[in-house]
């Protein structure tokens, strides 16, 4: 976390002189602590962002793998029934590694190919779609992680960059150490509430992607059973076989 290295500096408690040793001692106690809020938040960023791309990544590597795995199933379907459509049309046999003609554009069995065709390239963007679906989900929720670091190191900055004005500005004038010490009170309870609000939004954003990767629907196996993954079994697709036997006959 960079950002966060770049602002240390601004926390270093200067200015102070001229002020009473109680409200020096209470300087230094607001920077301490508010650097301290920060230093938090940045070791929680830290290992947020090592889990979320931690769960990114086996998303993604599931996502793809999978993916690839019912695309391929869908693509040797397609290989395969072509390849009968073509012997059949030709009443050859199929032979195992040949290469089978080609059924002719305006053949009758050409035309029962269409559905099935259809279904197929159906499959193929259906199963595509849904591979790039949840990657750029994941990405959605590191995106926000990545958005919500950023928001903290401005507005941490926004705070840190008032401690010293807090002296500066109200020293000399009538009431200054009240003043003062009323300034840095609110700079660290700013520092606090910067604290309780981006802590837990963070982790909201890692849950949700902890719950993406672990939810059923974001399986793309859920996705496989939206297509029917089951219809593409050459082997137990009798019915096309018969089809394409029929159509050849007529």
């Amino acid at each position: 976390m960079f950002i966060f290295a770049m602002l240390c500096p601004m926390l270093m408690a200067t200015g102070s002189q001229g002020l009473s040793p109680d409200l020096q001692r209470f300087q230094e106690f607001v920077t301490t602590k508010v650097r301290g809020l920060g230093e938090e938040v940045n070791r929680t960023l830290e290992e947020i962002v090592k889990d979320v791309d931690l769960h990114r990544t086996a998303l993604v590597k599931n996502t793809v793998i999978v993916g690839q795995e019912h695309l391929g199933k869908v693509k040797k379907f397609k290989n395969d029934y072509l390849e009968r459509a073509g012997a059949v049309q030709s009443k050859a046999p199929v032979k195992s590694g040949g290469q089978a003609p080609t059924p002719r554009p305006g053949d009758l069995c050409v035309e029962s190919l269409g559905p099935v065709i259809h279904r197929i390239n159906d499959a193929e963007r259906a199963l595509a779609h849904c591979v790039m679906k949840y990657i750029k989900s994941a990405d959605k929720i590191i995106d926000d992680t990545n958005h919500a670091e950023r928001e903290f190191a401005h507005k941490f900055a926004s705070i840190t960059q008032r401690i010293n004005p807090c002296v500066t500005l109200h020293q000399g004038t009538p009431d200054s150490e009240r003043n003062i010490r009323s300034c840095l009170e609110q700079i660290m309870d700013d520092g606090q509430i910067l604290h309780n609000e981006v802590l837990p939004s963070i982790h909201r954003s890692v849950q949700m992607l902890q719950d993406f990767h672990n939810h059923p629907e974001t399986d793309i196996s859920h996705c496989a059973r939206g297509v029917g993954m089951e219809y593409f079994d050459i082997d137990k697709r009798h019915e096309l076989q018969f089809q394409l036997e029929r159509c050849a006959k007529s």
